[in-house]
């Protein structure tokens, strides 16, 4: 059977792993070993731990180089951010991912977010693939897509840093004695991709090609919701506790007669107990979203994907908050499905209470999710998770037999 590697190099919080979950269960229940290499290993243990899947800490880069343009206007640029524009460190990170392949000895890579890890892959003759949500995955252009559409960015200034980025690429690859990428996007062409979200979800609503393989929710765990007492309207929330409006909409949320759950990780205790009252719970652990999306009327979130995907599957629409360009990106993606508004981080007035209101009394909004719902209810989360080991399978047989240059010490 197969030794197969998951990475995940870029990005921030755990819906990166807890979404890989159940495809780890399913091809290691099909006799493969699953190895994970991972960005964050503080939280890891309480996904991948009681499964027993071997854990080991993913090359990171830590600090943006001081020239690095802010903030990132085109894919390509957010790679500068991580040392693709800088040829000696990235490769060291080249070199660093090279020996992860080593020491791992996979069959197969599959990358969530993972750019350096593509390269390594590529620079190995590891066959790889791509898993995540849209905005992991840059539609293969050249240049590489803006992430800002709505600004106009010279279109010298795009070109020129892509052939940076394209440049320090390279230099890595030929330190190793691998082929060089022609186009940037090259570095994606090589592998298999697993568009882990649905057209109306994806961050690149300009993509023409790929195939959309659904989303994978989390397994059903957490919190059972348990609602305040009354008749008001149930609002699930899932919110961080450095939201600088978080008081402000729970004031909100009181005066009009919601009764709310929310879900705040990190908020300490005695800030907890102030908040809540006879309308608004806490609870310290994450609620079975399952669950709370399906009994409520309404969720508040910062537009992470996979909360955004649990929202919609049941119907029911969102007020978003987002916090950073991805998160801003499927905003405006649910905004145009008309399953929902969200607030302008940079917006200087703030219409909290008139979002609610709209969400609480247009019907449109609740008609829209239910739309989309029912539009991909027949996608079951066995079939999608199945489909997909099959899949991998299926490279892993193709892959028989060919010629390998991966390391068989450290480099």
């Amino acid at each position: 059977m197969a030794r197969i590697l998951y990475c995940w190099e870029l990005g921030e919080d755990l819906g990166h792993i807890s979404n890989f979950l159940p495809v780890a269960l399913a091809l290691r229940a099909r006799g493969h070993t699953v190895i994970a290499a991972l960005r964050e290993l503080g939280r890891a243990e309480t996904v991948f731990g009681p499964h027993g899947i071997p854990l080991l800490q993913a090359p990171v880069w830590l600090q943006p180089p001081s020239e690095a343009p802010h903030p990132p206007q085109s894919f390509a640029e957010m790679l500068i951010h991580f040392g693709f524009a800088d040829p000696s460190g990235l490769t060291a990170m080249l070199r660093a991912w090279r020996n992860l392949l080593a020491l791992a000895d996979p069959d197969l890579m599959i990358a969530d977010h993972g750019p350096t890890a593509l390269l390594a892959a590529r620079s190995c003759g590891v066959p790889s693939a791509t898993y995540g949500a849209g905005f992991f995955l840059p539609p293969f252009t050249t240049p590489l897509p803006k992430l800002r559409p709505w600004l106009n960015i010279p279109a010298k200034r795009l070109f020129g840093n892509e052939q940076a980025v394209l440049a320090g690429a390279n230099t890595a690859l030929a330190t190793f004695g691998a082929p060089p990428l022609e186009t940037l996007a090259d570095l994606y062409r090589g592998a298999e991709h697993f568009l882990m979200t649905y057209p109306e979800l994806d961050q690149f609503a300009m993509r023409t090609s790929g195939e959309y393989r659904g989303v994978i929710l989390s397994a059903p765990s957490g919190v059972a919701p348990e609602w305040p007492f009354g008749a008001g309207p149930k609002v699930f929330a899932y919110l961080k506790p450095q939201f600088a409006d978080l008081e402000k909409l729970l004031t909100l949320l009181t005066a009009m007669d919601c009764r709310v759950l929310l879900y705040c990780g990190g908020l300490p205790a005695r800030a907890r107990a102030d908040l809540s009252n006879s309308r608004i719970r806490i609870s310290p652990r994450p609620y079975d979203i399952r669950r709370a999306a399906a009994e409520c009327d309404l969720a508040l979130c910062h537009a992470g994907h996979g909360t955004v995907a649990a929202i919609l599957l049941a119907g029911k629409p969102l007020m978003l908050l987002p916090f950073q360009l991805e998160q801003f990106l499927l905003s405006q993606r649910v905004a145009q499905l008309g399953a929902g508004v969200f607030i302008d981080p940079d917006s200087r007035e703030k219409d909290h209470a008139g979002a609610l209101r709209a969400l609480l009394t247009d019907s449109r909004f609740a008609a829209n999710a239910r739309a989309f719902a029912q539009k991909y209810s027949s996608a079951m989360q066995p079939q999608i998770i199945a489909a997909i080991a099959e899949r991998c399978e299926k490279m892993l047989r193709a892959d028989v037999g060919r010629d390998r240059h991966a390391p068989t010490a450290l480099d």
